[in-house]
């Protein structure tokens, strides 16, 4: 089976025949994969607990709905094999994988060719074929290999046709997160997100991290299924172990980089229009594409072929030859979005061998500045976190929202919205506090020059940080202890409500834990410290009392987090 170009049997240093992520695989997957060594000595859990309650969380679902596979391509090999369909409809040209596994239980497949001049873009021809007979639909939104979306009002009335026939529907997504951003909003505003279409009894959806984190060689593919039943069907006829200790570990990282994978879509769309305009000054005819590659079209199969074949002996240059899919020749070429520098390489080679009207070397372009007024750049920022966590699927309670968008908007890190853990009635309780004149205290000079001071004193409370008195640092050298244990205890004599925000120091934290158990009790705890000693374990410490508490889980926080928090508190209540 051809899978992009032959990377083993050829010597390539540029390769634009596979679709995967240009910016490579994520540090946290990265360091995933690295930690698993350690694991290798033992068997894969054959369940994928841990991955399959990670995926479940992010998309919403149930964890009996979730397949966990070896790629994509274990998936559709095994779904073939649990229907056994009779009859089933492709639309051409599409992904080959497709036409292998119904072909592996001898099923008669119908081919409906997209046509070159709707540029192989699904229509509403289609309907027409779905015919009561057929057995199995398989559909992609981006279809491979010209990048267009599927039209999710037409998806939606070939799902009703299918459901009225008793027609399953497979639905490839293995491309959908690395669409042109507006492309995947147009999906998410017909209510199809993944915990939307599990809904649908007659629709089973395919997705990978091979592309959209450049996993290829791992292998982690999942599924969804709204019947459970099925699921377990399908499950069953899979092989033990399908997913070795390394793809679990890569897949539970990888659940979480939802913002990294839009971020790498936003770029690569922009590349995307770059790397079209040139191709087409260069004599290809360049079809629209909502994907992260593009499906080009030379004059000539023979010059494409010779051309194709000099990019990879000259310049080690790999593109994929679209002969082998259906309805094409090899005229066609589909060439997969990389870096603007090697976008630039592979379009001076071109350039070169057709003697084309650029006769300067293509250099990438830089990014576009967006234009924003001064007084809506907050607003803008918040507008944009918003749509992109929508986008990633998350459903933010509204009650928590300010202190979550403020968190990644101070640290443009969408992981808060993961680890971020609220006590019950957190924020209504911070809030009633500082209305009857808390105080805060923090443990850094940078989270009280953060923090909102004029807000806070509005309702009677001012903020307090005894880090750098004479008095704690004398006290704390004295006992051999931290300036921050000190600080804290130094705190607990104020005869007030306080509010503790702490950004930097573990040991402030777990002095707080020490005076609870003596007595003394915080009003509240903002507990963000960042770092790698005693971290992880101290926040956890506070979060086992029945103290209030904001608490970011992990090594990431900091004093510009503590203040992001206690901001976030005051301007909601100036909102209200």
């Amino acid at each position: 089976m051809k899978h992009g170009g032959d990377r083993y049997r050829n010597e390539i240093k540029y390769d634009f025949s596979v679709n995967t992520n240009p910016f490579g695989i994520p540090n946290r997957v990265h360091a995933a994969l690295a930690d698993a060594i350690s694991q290798a000595q033992y068997y894969p859990d054959p369940e994928h607990e841990k991955l399959t309650h990670a995926l479940a969380k992010r998309y919403a679902v149930k964890p009996e709905q979730i397949l966990c596979a070896n790629g994509a391509s274990e998936l559709f090999t095994s779904i073939a094999l649990t229907l056994q369909p009779k009859k089933a409809l492709l639309t051409m040209p599409c992904f080959g994988g497709y036409e292998r596994s119904l072909k592996a239980v001898s099923c008669e497949i119908v081919q409906y060719n997209l046509a070159e001049a709707d540029g192989f873009c699904l229509t509403s021809a289609v309907l027409e074929q779905l015919t009561d007979d057929l057995d199995i639909i398989y559909l992609a939104c981006p279809n491979n290999p010209n990048g267009s979306m599927l039209n999710p009002d037409l998806f939606l009335k070939i799902i009703e046709i299918a459901k009225k026939n008793q027609t399953m529907v497979v639905l490839d997504l293995c491309f959908f997160e690395l669409m042109d951003p507006k492309c995947q909003q147009e999906w998410m505003d017909c209510h199809l997100r993944i915990c939307n279409l599990v809904n649908h009894s007659n629709l089973m959806i395919v997705n990978a991290f091979t592309k959209t984190l450049a996993l290829a060689g791992v292998r982690i593919g999942y599924g969804f299924v709204g019947d459970p039943e099925l699921a377990e069907r399908i499950r069953m006829s899979m092989p033990e172990w399908n997913n070795s200790i390394f793809a679990q570990a890569a897949g539970i990282a990888a659940v979480h980089e939802g913002a990294y994978v839009l971020q790498c879509a936003s770029e690569i769309t922009k590349w995307k229009a770059n790397l079209r305009r040139s191709l087409s000054n260069l004599g290809a005819k360049v079809y629209d594409s909502d994907a992260n590659f593009l499906l080009v079209k030379w004059p000539d199969e023979k010059q494409a072929a010779e051309m194709a074949e000099r990019l990879l002996n000259e310049y080690g240059i790999l593109i994929r030859n679209c002969d082998s899919f259906q309805g094409l020749s090899g005229a066609y070429w589909r060439i997969a979005i990389r870096q603007p520098k090697e976008n630039a390489l592979l379009l001076n080679a071109l350039a070169e061998i057709t003697n084309g009207r650029t006769h300067e070397k293509i250099t990438f372009e830089q990014n576009i500045i967006e234009h924003v007024l001064p007084q809506d750049i907050e607003s803008t920022s918040m507008a944009t976190i918003r749509k992109e966590l929508q986008m990633m699927n998350y459903q933010l309670d509204e009650t928590l929202a300010p202190v979550i968008l403020r968190c990644i908007h101070t640290s443009a890190d969408f992981e808060y919205a993961d680890t971020l853990c609220f006590s019950d009635n957190a924020v209504r309780i911070a809030q009633d506090l500082i209305r009857k004149g808390a105080d805060i205290v923090t443990d850094t000079n940078m989270g009280l020059s953060g923090i909102n001071k004029k807000e806070l004193a509005k309702y009677g409370g001012c903020v307090h940080c005894f880090m750098a008195e004479e008095s704690v640092a004398a006290e704390a050298k004295k006992r051999g202890l931290t300036r921050a244990t000190v600080s804290m205890e130094h705190a607990a004599t104020i005869d007030k409500p306080i509010i503790f925000a702490i950004g930097n120091a573990p040991t402030a934290l777990v002095a707080l834990r020490g005076l609870y158990e003596k007595g003394y009790r915080p009003a509240f705890i903002i507990g963000v410290p960042v770092g790698f000693v005693n971290v992880v374990a101290s926040k956890e410490m506070i979060m086992e009392t029945d103290i209030p508490y904001i608490v970011n889980r992990g090594r990431k926080g900091g004093s510009n987090v503590a203040a992001a928090i206690c901001n976030a508190l005051l301007y909601d209540m100036r909102n209200q």
